[in-house]
């Protein structure tokens, strides 16, 4: 919640350059706090998965390939199923061989999943920014306040 707020701050009332420099002392406090805290979680070795690393990264690019030729409608008309099928068939073969392979690029049990995987939840945060200065004419220190909050 503070960085919204704070970088619509410095925009307002500074300079844009200070975003990026705010980063360097809040950055060093982040590295010290790890490196004294965070645990030292050592994973054993195990062989890199080349094959799922081929078949998963073909699907993903496949598939996402086929999204954007049938959303542009370039090429021919066989094109973008074609590619939607393939993505979804390589990414088949991937499970089939990751549920096989002793040590697979990405794994499929039913374990819970780590705290740091919500990492990526302040997404929503810059789209959230974006719609308020853009679609609802906020200044740039308002955009970057909950949607809920009372504004223009």
């Amino acid at each position: 919640m503070v960085g919204p707020l704070l970088g619509g701050w410095l925009v307002t009332y500074a300079t844009w350059h200070w975003i990026f420099l705010i980063n360097i002392p809040i950055g060093l406090i982040g590295i010290l706090y790890a490196y004294h805290i965070m645990p030292d979680f050592t994973a054993p070795r195990r062989p890199f998965d080349w094959m799922g690393f081929f078949l998963f990264g073909l699907s993903l690019v496949s598939f996402s390939s086929g999204l954007e030729v049938f959303g542009d409608r370039v090429g021919p008309d066989f094109l973008p199923p074609v590619l939607l099928i393939s993505g979804i068939a390589l990414l088949g073969l991937y499970i089939r061989h990751a549920r096989r392979h002793p040590s697979p690029l990405i794994r499929f049990s039913a374990r819970a999943p780590s705290p740091w995987a919500s990492a990526g939840i302040s997404c929503p945060a810059s789209v959230r920014a974006v719609y308020r200065s853009s679609c609802r004419s906020c200044s740039r220190s308002g955009s970057g306040t909950p949607l809920w909050w009372p504004g223009p």
